[in-house]
């Protein structure tokens, strides 16, 4: 998966697998995996253009998040075979970035940081840009991470996502960040990622379709 190791990702995508073995076959367990690294390795490279707008460059780019987020959302749930709506989805989307930035300090510091940096002609900008790719890659990697909480949970308890509502589902979502330490979350994905960087695995540069 593009030089990083998403253990996180593993561990929950495999419990979700257990949950519903006869529904949710292992074999989209990497697929899975696969979405989530993608979107969040996108939502990085447009992390280190966004934060070169001086001042709004680092809340400009935690806000396109969203966007990749609730696209992985989709592109998650096609895989499993679970039909929610993009409205949905957008909605929900919104709402776990917002609890993950209540949750992690890191999140918000890293935001805050790129911003006053971009102040700074020249050295500021580039390193605004190189705190925001991890921060947004941290950001949807997390996304991901509870996304797929979201969905063992439910499960678990015996509920169908499928026939739940927005605001259902963004209640299962805030209890899904509440559970999980998402400051060691987003600081360990920070982490990989900018090792990845260092180690020539990830480029920066990577790309993803998302859906529209």
């Amino acid at each position: 998966m593009s030089g990083i190791n998403p253990h996180f990702i593993k561990i929950a995508v495999d419990e979700l697998v257990k949950t519903q073995d006869s529904i949710i076959k292992k074999s989209v367990s990497e697929e899975v995996g696969n979405i989530i690294i993608q979107h969040a390795l996108g939502a990085a490279a447009a992390g280190l253009g966004a934060a070169w707008i001086p001042g709004a460059g680092g809340t400009a780019a935690l806000a396109a998040s969203v966007g990749v987020i609730w696209s992985m959302y989709y592109r998650i749930n096609k895989a499993l075979g679970i039909k929610l709506s993009k409205t949905l989805l957008k909605s929900l989307a919104s709402a776990v970035i917002t609890n993950i930035a209540a949750s992690a300090a890191s999140v918000i510091g890293g935001t805050v940081t790129a911003t006053a940096l971009s102040f700074i002609p020249g050295v500021g900008n580039g390193a605004a840009s190189v705190v925001m790719a991890g921060v947004d890659y941290a950001v949807v990697f997390a996304s991901g991470l509870v996304y797929i909480k979201i969905l063992t949970n439910l499960f678990k308890a015996g509920k169908n996502p499928e026939e739940m509502s927005a605001d259902e589902l963004k209640a299962a979502a805030k209890s899904a960040v509440k559970n999980e330490d998402m400051s060691k979350i987003v600081r360990e994905a920070k982490k990989e990622y900018t090792n990845a960087r260092k180690s020539g695995d990830v480029s920066g540069k990577e790309t993803i379709d998302r859906e529209e």
